[in-house]
């Protein structure tokens, strides 16, 4: 083959000073090395021997501290109010001549997987009205649960009281407090407490 191959090239001698003529023999380009595919998956095949990167998200693990740290009391000066409310001196939450709609909203916390919420408050009213509230977090886009509307009659103190069981870690959890009523009304709320245990 070798021997040919150069012969030809003799042939061809007016052609040669163009191209040369060479006595080796050009050896066959070298197959690229592929690993070895799975057919059925598509995915490398272990005998492959290469190292594959996963992207596994993994939590992290909430330090001991730092859960005991997030589980909690937060009270009424943690929480947002709209303008016509205001926090006197002994702690209570006054509304005078609310419209109604979202009455306080917050603390905006970071609440550990199982956890439970508890949200706690009296309030009194001159006139009667309904109160409900919800819990959310992620800036309100996650939602976790809501109590029922309470009537609260005139001149008559109401507890309100409800809990959720948190089985996943929430970020910037809050509690939010509507008022239901026909008319503007004016209020008292106190003892508030949004605690995580």
């Amino acid at each position: 083959m070798k021997i040919r191959s150069h012969l030809l090239c003799l042939l061809l001698s007016p052609l040669t000073g163009l191209f040369g003529c060479s006595t080796e023999e050009k050896a066959a380009p070298a197959a690229e090395a592929t690993a070895p595919v799975n057919t059925a998956t598509n995915a490398l095949a272990p005998e492959a021997n290469i190292p594959v990167t996963t992207q596994a998200v993994v939590q992290p693990k909430l330090d001991p501290a730092i859960d005991a740290a997030l589980r909690r009391s937060y009270g009424g000066k943690e929480m947002a109010l709209q303008k016509c409310m205001k926090t006197d001196k002994s702690g209570t939450i006054v509304g005078e001549n609310c419209p109604p709609g979202m009455l306080m909203f917050g603390p905006y916390v970071r609440v550990p997987r199982d956890s439970d919420v508890r949200l706690t408050f009296d309030i009194q009213s001159d006139q009667k009205i309904g109160v409900t509230s919800d819990i959310v977090s992620s800036v309100g886009t996650k939602f976790h649960g809501a109590m029922a509307e309470q009537t609260v009659e005139p001149k008559s103190a109401r507890n309100v009281s409800y809990a959720l069981r948190m089985s996943e870690e929430a970020d910037a959890l809050e509690a939010r407090v509507w008022l239901r009523s026909d008319r503007p009304a004016s209020f008292k709320i106190t003892n508030l407490e949004l605690a995580v245990k």
